[in-house]
This record gives C-alpha cells, structure tokens and sequence, in this order.
C-alpha cells in the first residue's frame, strides 16, 4: 500500500528509482562485465 502512495504521488520519482535499482543491480552482478565488453 506504501508504494502504490508513493507511486501515484510521485510516479516520475517512482521510474527514476526502479531504473537506479536495475542500474546497481546490473554493476553489481557479474552479467554487467558482459554487458561492457559488448560496449567496447
């Protein structure tokens, strides 16, 4: 219930947040180092 006030309060913020979350769980999995030798 907390998060759906949170969400309809501030649903920007809401976004901004899940994709830090995804962002810090990719840096931290191991995947992440595949993901940057494809960058390069």
């Amino acid at each position: 219930m907390l998060f759906d006030m949170q969400k309809r309060s501030s649903g920007y913020e809401a976004k901004i947040n899940s994709r830090r979350q995804i962002s810090d769980k990719q840096r931290r999995s191991p995947s992440a180092l595949a993901t940057e030798m494809r960058r390069t």
